[in-house]
């Protein structure tokens, strides 16, 4: 009993560190992949997990941009509207 008891406790020592390799051989990887589209910056690991992404930030601001026009002339069509 207790030499599986070792067993396990030694391959759940492992697990984490193979973990964290196979993390950093993905996060490698998408790296080469997104360096290949300019509209992406270096993926992250946030602190839960998750891999992020994101889209450069010069975009970012000018998506932004645009839908505060279109959402400004939205609301101009809209108060424009005759109410019946």
């Amino acid at each position: 009993m207790s030499n599986e008891n070792d067993n396990n406790v030694q391959s759940s020592d492992r697990n984490p560190s193979k973990k964290i390799q196979t993390e950093v051989e993905l996060l490698q990887e998408l790296t080469m992949l997104v360096d290949e589209y300019q509209d992406y910056d270096s993926p992250r690991v946030r602190s839960d997990g998750d891999i992020i992404i994101p889209l450069n930030s010069d975009l970012k601001r000018n998506r932004r941009a645009l839908q505060s026009l279109a959402d400004a002339v939205k609301f101009m069509m809209d108060r424009d509207k005759p109410k019946f």
